[in-house]
């Protein structure tokens, strides 16, 4: 079903992130993606948009308000943030990124596998690389409605 439809999308709403973990293929072990306590805001429309931002913990204020680009690329590396259309479908969400932090993303489909239970929504990737370090991984996003 699109987000267009009457059908209640349980999708709509704002959501803050909670948690994210990564479970590494390979070995199976599980560790924080963005730290301990990450942040980030969903947004899904009932019209059928999107915004993503996601922060890691600990990120650092440039020392000015012109970042050198040392402090630039941390800041870079330290979060994800994109937007565009979305599609529910039974069991998954696909993002059509339309605008992106990284330009790669930028043009692409982003699947995510949801579960709701009560307020919280669970975003789970397919085992795919990890964009920082390249390691087979499968993500989970634990995101709380706040609207």
């Amino acid at each position: 079903m699109s987000a267009e439809h009457s059908v209640p999308n349980p999708l709509v709403g704002t959501w803050t992130l909670r948690s994210a973990l990564r479970k590494l293929v390979a070995t199976g072990k599980t560790e924080p993606l963005w730290g301990e306590h990450p942040g980030g805001t969903l947004i899904y429309t009932a019209e059928g948009r999107m915004m993503a931002l996601v922060l890691a913990e600990g990120r650092q204020a440039p020392a000015a308000v012109v970042a050198t680009e040392a402090e630039a690329a941390a800041l870079f590396r330290t979060m994800v943030a994109y937007s565009g259309r979305y599609t529910v479908e039974p069991e998954r969400v696909v993002h059509h990124v339309e605008n992106s932090w990284n330009e790669k993303l930028t043009g692409t489909d982003v699947v995510r596998f949801y579960e709701i239970d009560g307020t919280r929504l669970t975003l789970t990737t397919a085992p795919a690389p990890n964009p920082r370090d390249g390691r087979m991984s499968v993500s989970t996003m634990v995101w709380e409605r706040l609207a």
